[in-house]
């Protein structure tokens, strides 16, 4: 199986509950599987039948439960070998030896998510693992934290879009400052909640991600670094939502084709009125052609009238020459 990789989608309903925040970053894997990266959790759903055998209700429900966890761990350890790291490794591959035992330790240490018990004594129920525990099987743990009340209380910062990916095993880096502490990730830092984020969350601006490592950009940044490894801060890693480059490119293209569509329609209309216009010259000159027509019929209908009136003429002098010539025969 592919390593499991988060989408940058922001809650609710990223892949886990209704009730995910606003920015959370939550993957579901099926069956009532998810890993929840906002909150830190793998989590994984086992079910048992109640043992009708039992001596007593209780003792049914304790041994359901019971089954219902082992079922839930076998899931875990199967969902979390397909665990993203930040090396380009996944959880799987890097399982050997002290590794592989600190990570059946934590298996042991699952937390119970959600019970629910149904009324034959049969139990559905969903237990995590903290993906801290899982970091640390691989990494080892980090130092404990030494001045904890001076600190900020968690470091959050701005990724942007150096890392597309949740992953175990994120650093920071700042110079010669290195930090690998508990680490989450949401594309809206008020995800977290005040509670994690404590009383004095610092933010810094990550430059680049390069060798599993988020380098943090700003003169401050290696002494607050420095600061949040002695205070074993939380991390917050604050990635961009994916699709984010879609709508903008897609309001990008909107605005385009609204100036393209605008573009033709006044081209539109410069041909509509150029059409008008050689609709209106073209009537001009029928209408010219047909005045001249008239003035040409016209000036024919008037020649023809003048050589008429002159043939008349002509008939009368001819018949006033006749009339003389019969007058003077008879004289």
């Amino acid at each position: 199986m592919a390593a499991v990789h988060a989408p940058a989608v922001a809650g609710p309903g990223g892949g886990g509950s209704d009730r995910e925040p606003e920015g959370a970053v939550v993957v579901s894997l099926g069956a009532g599987a998810r890993v929840d990266w906002t909150r830190g959790l793998l989590i994984a759903t086992g079910a048992a039948a109640g043992d009708l055998r039992a001596p007593s209700a209780e003792l049914a429900r304790l041994k359901a439960e019971r089954q219902a966890r082992d079922a839930a761990r076998v899931q875990l350890r199967r969902l979390a070998r397909d665990l993203a790291l930040a090396d380009g490794r996944e959880l799987g591959a890097a399982l050997e030896g002290a590794a592989a035992d600190r990570f059946d330790r934590a298996l042991d240490a699952v937390i119970d998510e959600q019970v629910e018990h149904a009324s034959d004594g049969s139990v559905v129920l969903a237990v995590a693992l903290p993906l801290e525990a899982a970091r640390a099987a691989v990494f080892g743990p980090g130092p404990a934290p030494s001045a904890a009340e001076r600190g900020p209380t968690a470091i959050v910062v701005d990724a942007g879009r150096h890392i597309k990916h949740p992953a175990l095993g994120v650093k920071l880096a700042a110079g010669q400052e290195h930090y690998a502490g508990p680490t989450v990730f949401a594309t809206r830092s008020e995800a977290i909640g005040p509670a994690r984020l404590g009383g004095r969350p610092v933010r810094v601006r990550a430059s680049s991600f390069r060798g599993g490592a988020l380098h943090l950009a700003g003169d401050d940044a290696a002494e607050q670094l420095a600061g949040a490894r002695a205070a074993g801060a939380l991390v917050v890693v604050e990635m961009e939502a994916a699709g984010r480059d879609k709508r903008d490119g897609d309001k990008h293209g909107d605005d385009e084709s609204d100036r393209d569509r605008r573009g033709r329609d006044k081209h539109g209309d410069k041909s509509s009125r150029d059409r008008r216009g050689s609709d209106r010259s073209s009537r001009d000159r029928s209408d010219g052609d047909r005045r001249g027509d008239r003035s040409s019929s016209d000036e024919r209908g008037d020649k023809r009238s003048d050589a008429r009136g002159g043939d008349g003429r002509a008939g009368s002098h001819d018949d006033h020459r006749d009339r003389s010539k019969g007058d003077k025969e008879k004289r």
